[in-house]
């Protein structure tokens, strides 16, 4: 009977020696500290990231309030004017007055266009309406004369608006400069001299008043002619920000429910 094989193998010195070191250097408080390593490091990304969330956050609240603190058109006209419901046709356009002496405009003389010039930002214009909660804005009392929509049938205050009145106004001393021209016409017919001349003073009152309120600080230059040294001329040719009259002269044409002329 022969000798059998053993069933394990004999584990050499060498094996056996590695084995033992490893075990001799596996050290539990160095595993500790990675471990501890690797918590501090996934806390100081989750700190990166809640940091970069939160100033991303900041900045959207910042840009946020910017914007909501930077005035509108219609925030500006709110502030800074009297309560019309025309103020949502408010907008502001820049441009230079074209107004050199001796270069006239439509808006002089006596001619046809002229008429037909002045005729639009007068005439042409009718009255509007606000609602009884509006008049109390204007601070205006309940007897004022009632209107009604014709579009809609609602019923409310009959209102113009001051810039119109106001052109109808400088239009009539224009006119009462050229008395030969218009003593048979509208405003002068059938008007005695006193008539005329308070018509006349009321307008010059009211202008007076509105560019008193406005105090137009716009900036005039002076320069000599070439004709006349030292004779310093104006220069009325000045920059300005102006309300876009087009615009508010199209809302009060749209929001029109009555065309007689009452001024």
């Amino acid at each position: 009977m022969g000798i059998s094989e053993p069933l394990y193998d004999r584990v050499s010195s060498a094996e056996s020696s590695s084995t033992l070191e490893d075990e001799k250097d596996f050290d539990p408080f160095e595993l500790k500290q990675q471990h501890l390593q690797t918590l501090q490091t996934q806390y100081f990304r989750r700190l990166l990231v809640a940091n970069v969330v939160l100033f991303c956050v900041s900045a959207l609240l910042l840009a946020t309030t910017y914007i909501r603190s930077t005035p509108s058109s219609s925030k500006f006209v709110e502030k800074f004017s009297s309560y019309s419901p025309a103020r949502e046709a408010v907008k502001y356009v820049s441009g230079t007055f074209n107004a050199t002496q001796g270069e006239a405009s439509g808006y002089v003389g006596t001619s046809n266009e002229t008429e037909e010039m002045w005729n639009w930002v007068t005439v042409d214009i009718g009255d509007q309406m606000i609602t009884p909660e509006e008049l109390k804005l204007v601070n205006k009392p309940e007897d004022s004369i009632k209107t009604k929509d014709p579009k809609t049938g609602k019923e409310g205050y009959r209102i113009g608006l001051e810039v119109f009145h106001q052109l109808h106004c400088l239009n009539l001393i224009r006119k009462s400069t050229f008395g030969e021209k218009y003593k048979d016409k509208a405003d002068f017919k059938d008007k005695s001299e006193t008539e005329v001349r308070a018509h006349l003073d009321h307008c010059l009152e009211m202008l007076r008043m509105n560019i008193m309120c406005q105090v137009d600080i716009g900036v005039i230059t002076f320069h000599e002619l070439a004709d006349k040294p030292g004779d310093p001329w104006p220069d009325f040719s000045t920059l300005h920000v102006c309300r876009d009259f087009d615009a508010v002269r199209t809302w009060a044409i749209e929001n029109t429910v009555a065309n007689d002329d009452i001024f």
